[in-house]
C-alpha cells in the first residue's frame, strides 16, 4: 500500500482569513476569530535558526529552476516585493523546504484516525511509525484519552484557541497531562512550547464545533483536570520507529504568556514611537511653574498616549481590511452573476489570490492585492455597464478621515479664539456613592470589550475617547479619578458605554445616533448636534436622572437595532 491509496485526512476545523479559529464567546451570537496558542507563543520565539534554513534552502529552489531567481529579481526592480515574496515561496517548497512539515502533519493525522478508529488503516509510509509511538506511550504506563485526540481548547479570558495533540492518563498516579507530539528535533521551541502548552493546559474548556454557521450548534466541554506543572513531549523523528519522552516545565507559562502579550501589544507602536522633529527642534515645558519638565514624566506620558494611539490605529486598520475584504468578495459575485466566471477570470490579476481561495481561508489578500484587483474590476464593470454600485470602504474611510479632521480643526479654532464655551456648566455632585459591586460590574464590561472582538475593541476605545475629551473640557468623568466613586460619575461612565453598541464605526461621524439620544435627555438639540461640542463632554454635563436615562434610552435604542439584524 502507498501514499496515494488512501486519502489523507481532512482538517475540517472552521478558520477565518487569518487561520484564527471560528468560535462563539460566551453569550455571543455569532462565531469571531480567535488567536492561536501558537501564534501567541512565537512572539517571544527565536526564529534564527528557521530563517537560516530558510534562506539556504530558498536559495537551493532558485538553482533548481533560475527562471524563479530572475522572475524575482524583476520584481524587485518593479519594487513589487509581493510578487517577490510569493516567488521566494515557490523557490522553498521546490527544494523541499515544507516537506518535514507537511509530513509531520500527516503523521499527526494518522496518529488521530488511529486513536478515534482502531480499524483505520494507515498508510504503509507511516504505519510503522504510527504503531511504535502508541506502544511507546503504553510503554511508558499512560494511556491515551482518544476522544480529546486533536481538541481545541479555549482561554476565555485572554480570547486564546489552541488545539491540542493528546492528553495522557498517567495510571499509577491517577493524572491527566497534556501530551505534545514533535516530529522534528527537539533542540529548539522550548520556550515557545511551554508557553503553548501551558494555555492548553490551563484551558477553560474544550470547543467541538457544529455544523450550523453561526456556531449555534457549537458546543462546550468539560476537560480531565490537567496537570499544570508539567507537560510531557513525545519525540518521534520522521523515517524511525524511535519514540523519546521528555518532561516539560511549564511552571513558568503565567510570566512567559504575560510577556507575550505585552509584546504583542508592544509590536502596535510600529512607526508611532519615531517622530520627525519639524521647525525649530523641542521647547521646553513647564511643569507646576518651574519652567523645568521631569523627564521620567514627560516620557512616560508620551509613551503611554502612544500605545494607546497605536492600538486604535491598528485595530481600526484590521477593521478596514476586513471590510475592503468582504467588499471585493462581493463585488466579484456580482459580477460572476451579472457576466459569467470566465469574464472574471480573464481579468483577474495573475499574482492575486482568487476569491475562492480567500473565503476558504488558504489565502489572505493584503491591501495591495485588493487594490490590484479593484483596479481591473472597474475595466471590466465600465466595459460591460454593470456597475457594482457599493463604494470602496477605503474611500468611505477617507471621507470620514477628513470630515473628523475638519471637526477637530473647527474647534481647535474656536478654542483658540475662546468661542468654545458649552452652554451648561456641570452639575454638581450629590453625598451619593456608587458601591463597589456597580462599579466592578461596570469594570468587567470594559474590561470584556477592551479584549473582546474588532468591533468590540473599536467601540470601548471610542468611549475612551469620549472620556478624554470630557477631562478635556472640564468636565471628566473617569471613575479612577474617584475613590469612592460618586454615583454620578458612575451613571454618568454607565451611561456612556450603554451607547457604545450604538457607534456606527462606518459613518463620517460615528457619534451621530448617540447625539440623537443626547439631543433628547439635554432636552437641547442644537447644543447635542453642535459639532464643536464633544461627545465626551457633553456627556460629562448629566446630572445622574439624565444619566440613567440616557442608559435605558441606549438599551432601548440597541435592541431595537439587534432586533432589526
Amino acid at each position: 500500500m502507498t501514499l496515494v491509496d488512501i486519502e489523507a485526512p481532512q482538517d475540517k476545523v472552521k478558520r477565518n482569513r487569518r487561520g484564527q479559529y471560528l468560535l462563539r464567546e460566551k453569550g455571543a451570537t455569532k462565531r469571531t476569530g480567535w488567536p492561536r496558542a501558537s501564534n501567541v507563543a512565537k512572539a517571544v520565539s527565536d526564529s534564527f535558526s528557521f530563517e537560516a534554513h530558510w534562506k539556504r534552502t530558498t536559495l537551493a529552489g532558485g538553482h533548481i529552476d533560475p527562471e524563479l531567481a530572475a522572475r524575482c529579481h524583476a520584481a524587485l526592480q518593479d519594487d513589487n516585493k509581493a510578487e517577490a515574496g510569493r516567488i521566494a515561496e515557490r523557490a522553498f517548497a521546490l527544494a523541499g523546504g515544507n516537506v518535514k512539515r507537511d509530513r509531520g502533519t500527516l503523521t499527526h493525522d494518522y496518529l488521530e484516525c488511529k486513536l478515534r478508529d482502531p480499524d483505520f488503516v494507515v498508510p504503509e509510509l507511516y504505519r510503522a511509525q504510527i504503531d511504535a509511538i502508541i506502544a511507546a506511550i503504553k510503554a511508558k504506563g499512560f494511556r491515551i484519552v482518544s476522544e480529546f485526540c486533536e481538541q481545541i481548547v479555549l482561554l476565555d479570558d485572554l480570547h486564546i484557541a489552541g488545539k491540542l495533540d493528546l492528553i495522557l492518563h498517567h495510571e499509577a498516579t491517577d493524572t491527566y497531562y497534556v501530551g505534545d507530539l514533535k516530529t522534528g528535533s527537539v533542540d529548539f521551541g522550548g520556550v515557545e512550547w511551554c508557553i503553548q502548552l501551558h494555555i492548553y493546559a490551563n484551558a477553560d474548556c474544550g470547543y467541538v464545533q457544529g455544523e450550523a454557521e453561526d456556531g449555534s450548534e457549537d458546543q462546550r466541554i468539560d476537560l480531565p483536570p490537567l496537570n499544570r506543572e508539567r507537560a510531557v513531549i513525545i519525540n518521534a523523528p520522521l523515517d524511525t520507529t524511535d519514540v523519546h519522552f521528555y518532561w516539560l516545565d511549564i511552571s513558568h507559562g503565567p510570566e512567559l504568556l504575560d510577556l507575550c502579550m505585552k509584546v504583542r501589544k508592544a509590536r502596535n507602536l510600529k512607526s508611532k514611537v519615531l517622530t520627525k522633529i519639524e521647525g525649530g527642534g523641542p521647547t521646553t515645558t513647564a511643569v507646576d511653574g518651574t519652567g523645568t519638565a521631569n523627564a521620567d514624566d514627560v516620557t512616560e506620558s508620551v509613551v503611554v498616549a502612544t500605545v494607546e494611539e497605536a492600538t486604535n490605529n491598528a485595530t481600526a486598520l484590521d477593521i478596514l481590511h476586513e471590510a475592503r475584504t468582504a467588499w471585493l468578495i462581493r463585488r466579484t459575485e456580482h459580477l460572476v452573476a451579472a457576466l459569467s466566471k470566465r469574464h472574471v477570470a480573464e481579468v483577474w490579476p495573475t499574482d492575486v489570490p482568487g476569491p475562492k481561495h480567500v473565503k476558504e481561508g488558504k489565502h489572505v489578500w493584503t491591501a495591495a492585492d485588493i487594490d490590484c484587483a479593484a483596479k481591473a474590476l472597474d475595466a471590466l464593470e465600465a466595459k460591460h455597464d454593470v456597475p457594482f454600485g457599493d463604494e470602496d470602504p477605503a474611500e468611505t474611510d477617507k471621507r470620514r478621515k477628513a470630515t473628523e479632521a475638519s471637526l477637530r480643526a473647527e474647534a481647535q479654532r474656536m478654542a483658540d479664539n475662546d468661542r468654545y464655551q458649552l452652554v451648561k456648566s456641570a452639575p454638581k455632585g450629590s453625598k451619593r456613592k456608587a458601591t463597589a459591586e456597580q462599579v466592578k460590574t461596570l469594570g468587567d464590561i470594559v474590561a470584556a470589550m477592551a479584549n473582546g472582538t474588532p468591533d468590540e475593541r473599536a467601540r470601548i476605545q471610542r468611549v475612551q475617547l469620549w472620556q478624554r475629551h470630557g477631562s478635556e473640557r472640564g468636565v471628566p468623568w473617569r471613575l479612577g479619578d474617584h475613590n469612592p466613586v460618586p454615583f454620578r460619575i458612575w451613571a454618568v461612565a454607565t451611561a456612556a458605554v450603554g451607547c457604545a453598541d450604538l457607534i456606527d464605526l462606518g459613518a463620517a461621524d460615528p457619534d451621530g445616533p448617540v447625539r440623537d439620544l443626547l439631543s433628547v435627555v439635554l432636552e437641547d438639540h442644537d447644543l447635542a448636534q453642535q459639532p464643536a461640542h464633544d461627545v465626551g463632554a457633553l456627556i460629562g454635563l448629566l446630572t445622574t436622572e439624565q444619566a440613567l436615562r440616557l442608559a435605558e434610552m441606549a438599551e432601548t435604542a440597541t435592541q431595537e437595532k439587534e432586533t432589526q439584524a
